[in-house]
């Protein structure tokens, strides 16, 4: 805090106004609490926690069964809603054949074939050629 503002409170407090609320607080008897009322608060007080304890316990137990349960019923209801795959109906089963004959094709291409060549064993190596790691003829005399 600033000093003026400091200077402000300290005038506030020794104020008249405030002087006589100190001597009126000042002159209000001293009343302590009864054993009884005290007694009947703690009583109260237990009977709280008792009741939140259950609503914890109640909550801690609920909530995920709830979530779990939202989330059945939305699986439920997707696995419900989708239609199951048609595989009557022509385009089906004509999809379902290409699918089949080139697998085969490439089968039958792999056996006669082998593994192939690697992507970098089919790069054109002529000189001058993008890509082409060849320098010069020395380059392909020493292999």
């Amino acid at each position: 805090m600033r000093e003026s503002e400091m200077e402000n409170i300290d005038e506030c407090l020794e104020s008249e106004g405030q002087e006589a609320m100190r001597q009126l607080v000042k002159a209000m008897p001293e009343d302590s609490l009864s054993m009884a009322w005290r007694s009947s608060l703690n009583e109260k007080i237990v009977a709280s926690a008792v009741k939140q304890k259950r609503r914890r316990w109640f909550l801690n137990a609920m909530i995920p069964s709830v979530g779990m349960s939202v989330a059945c019923g939305l699986a439920l209801l997707v696995l419900a809603r989708t239609p199951a795959p048609t595989t009557v109906s022509g385009r089906n089963i004509e999809m379902e054949k290409s699918m089949l004959s080139a697998h085969r094709m490439a089968d039958v291409s792999s056996d006669v074939a082998g593994a192939g060549l690697a992507p970098s064993e089919t790069a054109d190596v002529t000189k001058g050629s993008a890509g082409s790691d060849w320098n010069d003829e020395a380059d392909v005399e020493t292999l």
